[in-house]
């Protein structure tokens, strides 16, 4: 067995919040997704990578998402609402939801969970953002390697 000492093994560096949110954005229309961009690009604002919560989407209803505490229209269009093609779209590019009504994007953390009306067919979307915090398990290293039982 070799032993390990905490302070050679991990940098005690700083939390990184990490979300990748442009997988979630990309499964927006454009016209949506535009208040989520710096302007004539497709990188995603300070707001959107730290504040995005999640993205709401109801046929008949304007898109929203809540960053932070706050709710946001996805366009200032008022006469914008979401159709049910837009869902169609977005849900194909899923490849259709499980039991639970629930998908996600392949290796990540972002949660799409789907409305149904009474004859099975998704209304409705909440497209919850997943983070994770890079460089936690330093906090872990000097409990793990400890002597102290």
């Amino acid at each position: 067995l070799e032993v390990f000492r905490a302070e050679s093994v991990v940098k005690n560096e700083p939390l990184k919040n990490k979300c990748e949110v442009e997988d979630l954005m990309n499964l927006l229309l454009e016209d949506l997704f535009s208040k989520l961009v710096q302007k004539g690009t497709h990188i995603p604002t300070h707001m959107a990578e730290y504040d995005l919560v999640d993205i709401n989407l109801d046929v008949g209803r304007r898109a929203c998402c809540w960053m932070g505490n706050d709710r946001v229209f996805l366009s200032d269009d008022e006469n914008r609402l979401v159709t049910m093609e837009e869902i169609d779209c977005i849900v194909s590019k899923l490849g259709g939801f499980g039991t639970d009504n629930r998908a996600g994007l392949e290796q990540k953390l972002h949660r799409i969970s789907g409305m149904c009306n009474r004859k099975g067919e998704v209304i409705g979307l909440s497209m919850r953002v997943g983070r994770w915090f890079e460089g936690n398990a330093a906090m872990l290293v000097d409990l793990l390697l400890g002597s102290d039982k």
